[in-house]
């Protein structure tokens, strides 16, 4: 039950704005709340109220439906949300008016017991000097004032939803020393992005701004600046306006200027005019005290013009390298303040330049070191330079610290602006190759552009090359078919001319002369006939073998052996074939080999018709020039001397006799009755390759 209890308490609905106060101070997100309590301010154009009851008062935000003036009591349910800045808000969700009364009174507060937190979460009235307006730079609806009430200052917060804040700034920005009244919310509840803000009055609605004493007529019928006698940076922010005369020695930044004041003391002016002066011009400036801990400053001020005297321009002192500026002697980080407001000379390469956005700026650079070179208020010529020129510039050194105020309570670090006077202080000592990187990008560009498109033109080259070459392989195909069956067919022909044509006409001669010894003589006819029969007997073989030719597949093989092999399966019957042809056929041209294998089957025929044999041996070698051959079988044999020829009808070794005298051969028989045929052949033919030659 103690636990449940616990959990309970825990989660217990908020009922009273201090326990909300509370809750949103300590980022305690989904909270549920159910007030009751009266509306004592409310935005003007948003759906923000102050609402307070006995405890103390809270700011939450209702339906964009509410309707609600200071005065009126409502009743007010929903939770607490974390926002986008990672605060916490007060999310209504059901709003509702019960009774509606005279607005409430706020509490008037002594600024000197601001702190105590006595009046914390309370709906209060500020009376006092303004000292300072700004826009916030985080938010840029909020609009900071500083009110001053003797060496005490407090901080206001207003939200500028409508009309636009420009022109809700300028409206406040024209009370600078008047003395007012406001009334808002005294919290140190902040949503916005700075969580430590502190204390301070959140307005909700301008309308309760009362003017009781307006601002001087004359902006600059304010005190001195010199007659300020304080020492601290917190009694500095408590001053009111103050105003001093000199000459400005450096303009910067946009909206900063050095000032040289009557008695040589330098301040840094800050102002919100939209021109600047200009060297050497001589100014009243009058504005808010403001300190860098180092010296006092002016902020938001505006400056007038005097009478102007001779303007000079002090000799610059050389710096041996940028390195001394930002560190001691024995090498340790350091800025030295001596050289705020002093003439310096520095030298450097530029690094970069920014010319389109203002303030226009150079930055130099000089072994590990860099320095902002801020030529804002130059004309002329100042900037027709580029990164990599060596320059060397006079200036007014600038130490930046950001002014300590109540408004901005922390400081920016320190570093070191230089600012030329005029265009003659910036001088070129060496320009840069032209071979910078700006140029040499381009160029790189340009050439790999350029080898892309020689890539790409290459490679369409190639393309239209292949295809041309595809066709010119196509046509030389075509034209070495049409050769070869040319070249086939008049082989064809003078084979059949050297072979049937003759035996034609040998048997036409062989029947006339049969014819006319039909009636004289039986026997020479007989003969006459027997002749020709013979004759077309060898026709007939002759025909048959140019028909085999023209189907064989010997020609394509690329070895002779099985040409060879290929050629006299036909005829062999049942003898044996021993092969031994060590001529590669590449070496051969088709009417050599042709040649070859119809004098081979010729001399095989006849070993095996006539002589009857049942083995024979093939051989064949390159000799030089020459090609052996021989054929040799174990037939009968014959006498060589005695051998039958063309009038027997024999036609065969006529035949390869005519064959070899085409090659300038000769041919060899050795041969006797009972001791088989050895026919050896020699060809002289120049062959395209010449190898190692191979002997028989």
């Amino acid at each position: 039950m103690f636990h449940l209890a616990c959990i309970f308490a825990a989660v217990a609905t908020i009922s009273n704005t201090s326990e909300l106060a509370s809750a949103l101070l300590s980022d305690d997100v989904d909270r549920h709340f159910a007030l009751t309590g009266t509306v004592a301010s409310a935005y003007s154009y948003s759906n923000e109220i102050i609402i307070q009851d006995a405890t103390c008062a809270v700011r939450i935000i209702v339906p964009p439906s509410s309707e609600c003036s200071p005065g009126d009591l409502v009743r007010a349910t929903g939770r607490t949300v974390s926002d986008v800045t990672g605060g916490t808000d007060a999310r209504c969700i059901d709003f509702e008016t019960i009774a509606r009364y005279p607005p409430p009174v706020p509490v008037e507060i002594d600024f000197s017991k601001l702190n105590t937190g006595a009046f914390d979460n309370r709906f209060v009235r500020v009376t006092g000097d303004v000292r300072n307006v700004m826009i916030d730079e985080i938010d840029p609806q909020c609009i900071l004032m500083t009110l001053s009430q003797g060496s005490e200052c407090v901080r206001i917060a207003i939200m500028a939803y409508k009309p636009p804040v420009r022109q809700a700034f300028k409206k406040l920005n024209t009370l600078i020393g008047a003395n007012i009244s406001l009334t808002g919310l005294c919290t140190t509840i902040n949503t916005g992005f700075r969580r430590l803000f502190g204390r301070y009055i959140g307005v909700c609605d301008t309308r309760s701004l009362v003017v009781n004493r307006p601002p001087p007529a004359d902006p600059f019928d304010i005190p001195l600046l010199s007659e300020l006698k304080v020492h601290t940076p917190e009694e500095i922010s408590a001053q009111c306006r103050r105003r001093t005369k000199g000459s400005v020695i450096a303009v910067y930044g946009g909206n900063r200027f050095l000032l040289s004041d009557d008695d040589g003391v330098i301040h840094n002016i800050e102002t919100d005019e939209s021109t600047l002066p200009a060297y050497g011009d001589r100014v009243e400036v009058a504005g808010v005290p403001e300190t860098d801990l180092y010296r006092i400053n002016l902020s938001h001020a505006i400056y007038r013009q005097l009478p102007k005297g001779d303007v000079t321009y002090a000799q610059a002192v050389p710096i041996s390298s940028l390195g001394s500026l930002f560190s001691d002697s024995s090498g340790r980080g350091r800025i030295d303040p001596s050289h705020h407001g002093k003439v310096i000379r520095v030298s450097g390469s530029i690094l970069d330049m920014s010319s389109a956005i203002p303030p226009k700026t150079i930055i130099l650079k000089d072994g590990d070191f860099s320095l902002t070179v801020d030529t804002s208020a130059l004309t002329g010529d100042s900037m027709r330079m580029s990164v990599g020129y060596r320059i060397e510039v006079d200036g007014v050194c600038v130490v930046n610290v950001g002014n300590r105020n109540n408004l901005v309570p922390f400081q920016h670090a320190a570093e070191l602006t230089l600012v030329p006077r005029r265009p003659e202080d910036i001088r070129i000592i060496a320009r840069p190759s032209w071979w910078t990187a700006k140029r040499l990008i381009p160029v790189i560009g340009v050439l790999l552009a350029s080898l892309l498109v020689f890539l790409i033109w290459n490679r369409i080259l190639i393309h239209i090359i292949n295809r041309r070459n595809r066709q010119l392989l196509k046509e030389q195909i075509t034209r070495a078919t049409s050769a070869l069956r040319v070249e086939e067919r008049t082989r064809l022909a003078v084979e059949l001319h050297d072979s049937l044509s003759q035996n034609l006409t040998g048997i036409t001669f062989q029947i006339n002369m049969a014819d006319k010894l039909a009636d004289s003589s039986q026997v020479k006819l007989k003969q006459r006939l027997s002749f020709a029969l013979r004759t077309l007997q060898s026709c007939r073989n002759e025909l048959r073998d140019c028909i085999h030719d023209l189907r064989s597949q010997a020609l394509d093989q690329h070895d002779m052996n099985e040409a060879i092999r290929i050629a006299l399966q036909p005829h062999l019957n049942d003898a044996k074939l021993n092969l031994r042809f060590s001529v590669p056929r590449a070496r051969l041209t088709d009417d050599t080999t042709h040649a070859i294998l119809r004098i081979i089957r010729e001399l095989v025929t006849n070993a095996i018709c006539h002589g009857h044999a049942t083995k024979i041996d093939i051989a064949g070698a390159i000799d030089g020039d020459r090609l052996m051959m021989s054929v040799k079988d174990n037939g009968v044999g014959f006498d060589p001397t005695n051998r039958p020829g063309v009038k027997e009808c024999h036609f065969g070794l006529q035949g390869i006799a005519e064959r070899i005298q085409q090659f300038n051969g000769t041919m060899h028989i050795d041969s006797a009755e009972g001791k088989g045929t050895t026919v050896t052949l020699s060809l002289v033919h120049h062959l395209a390759n010449k190898e190692t030659d191979t002997h028989l």
